[in-house]
């Protein structure tokens, strides 16, 4: 089972650093961005069906303090995901 609940906020905003994300904003060119939150991201498999469960994609997202324009980071390619056997 995974578990978001253990991922901290300044672990999500190191490993951002230390993988050099650091460009402005694309829409406002600001520089200063806060977390948001992690969620999980559905992956739907056909787009004419809602469906709860299936794939997903366990993410941070993450604003531009100025205008508020959100980008969602995938926490796998971050090393940040942890599993809880249960």
């Amino acid at each position: 089972m995974l578990n978001l609940k253990n991922i901290k906020p300044s672990d999500i905003i190191n490993k951002l650093k230390e993988n050099d994300v650091n460009l402005p904003c694309h829409r406002c060119g600001s520089e200063n961005f806060d977390f948001v939150s992690t969620t999980i991201v559905p992956i739907n498999q056909n787009p004419n069906v809602l469906s709860v469960g299936g794939s997903a994609i366990p993410s941070a997202i993450i604003a531009c303090s100025k205008c508020g324009v959100l980008s969602t980071h995938a926490l796998a390619p971050l090393g940040l995901l942890e599993s809880e056997e249960k």
